[in-house]
């Protein structure tokens, strides 16, 4: 099955140079990429058919599958991150452990182990805690690791599709499917609604990133931009978007914010707003940009046909 598997996910594992200091292709795959985390010496891509590890120095990617305890919904996996010695992901069914020394999913957490539901979006750690977002709520995992406490539209979330968790080490952030963004509010153990009024763009968001005291937001209208400490939602960035695609992920470095759409990868100078944009046969290895990942001076870029990588500091 391991060989099936790797077929149908890996349509060739090649490195291509690109010209200037755009992207290059490392591996094309016939799934979409959902999510990227490194492990070790590898750089693993959660994808709609599986776990694909990559080698950062070379060599060929192996996938992970129904063999590995992938099995049913659990091979769509939506997320990835290291979670202690090993990998945590979400998938179509449910949290799993996956362990890298052993190479399969040791232990798996499903609406009948008391998440709001299987089928979940994103995992995350939040102040050494773990998070899920589902369809149904977000979940949080109480100590002892036997039972997760659930939150929903009665404990503050402004709708209980739950599509994005982030963190900015303080407060927990979640971006509720077609109702905005809420925060955690620890202290109340409930969520808050971030009001919408004077600036928010778009109410339905795909991504979010932290850098600093400024959120990034990848919206189905654009990109967004709030500000917790000082100012809410900057009205001029979240009314121009840059574009009108759907931003799917979404990343600020140096003074140049990366943006990933249905049409490719876009890198824009925030002093000057010159933009420039990178499709497939340009070193991505598909157009539609799913998820994006800062490396170093490396930045990882998921794609609906695989992954590519591009430099920071050019």
């Amino acid at each position: 099955m391991k060989g099936r598997i790797l077929a149908a996910v890996l349509a060739g594992s090649t490195l291509q140079a690109c010209g200037g200091d755009g992207p290059r292709l490392v591996t094309r795959t016939t799934a979409q990429v959902n999510g990227l985390a490194r492990a070790g010496e590898d750089l693993v891509a959660a994808t709609h058919a599986g776990l694909v590890r990559i080698p950062v120095s070379g060599g060929k990617a192996t996938v992970a599958g129904e063999k590995e305890g992938l099995a049913g919904g659990m091979v769509q996996v939506r997320s990835v991150m290291q979670w202690r010695d090993g990998l945590c992901l979400a998938t179509g069914d449910g949290v799993a452990l996956f362990s890298l020394k052993e190479g399969r999913v040791t232990r798996v957490w499903r609406k009948a182990d008391g998440l709001a539901d299987s089928n979940v979006r994103q995992v995350i750690e939040h102040r050494g805690t773990l998070w899920a977002g589902t369809i149904f709520g977000a979940s949080r995992l109480l100590p002892g690791e036997k039972r997760w406490r659930n939150y929903d539209v009665a404990r503050g979330l402004p709708q209980r599709h739950v599509y994005r968790l982030a963190s900015d080490g303080t407060t927990l952030w979640a971006s509720c499917m077609g109702e905005g963004l809420a925060r955690f509010d620890a202290a109340k153990d409930r969520w808050v609604a971030v009001p919408q009024e004077r600036g928010m763009g778009n109410r339905s968001i795909y991504a979010i990133s932290i850098s600093g005291d400024e959120m990034w937001m990848g919206t189905a209208g654009g990109v967004n931009l709030y500000r917790p400490v000082r100012g809410g939602w900057d009205e001029a960035v979240c009314a121009n978007g840059y574009t009108d695609l759907c931003v799917y992920a979404v990343l600020l470095d140096r003074g140049r914010l990366w943006y990933g759409t249905s049409y490719g990868l876009v890198r824009r100078a925030m002093d000057t707003g010159r933009q420039a944009t990178w499709r497939a046969g340009q070193g991505l290895a598909a157009d539609e940009v799913s998820v994006l990942l800062k490396d170093g001076d490396t930045l990882w870029i998921g794609t609906r046909g695989g992954v590519s990588r591009a430099r920071l500091d050019r």
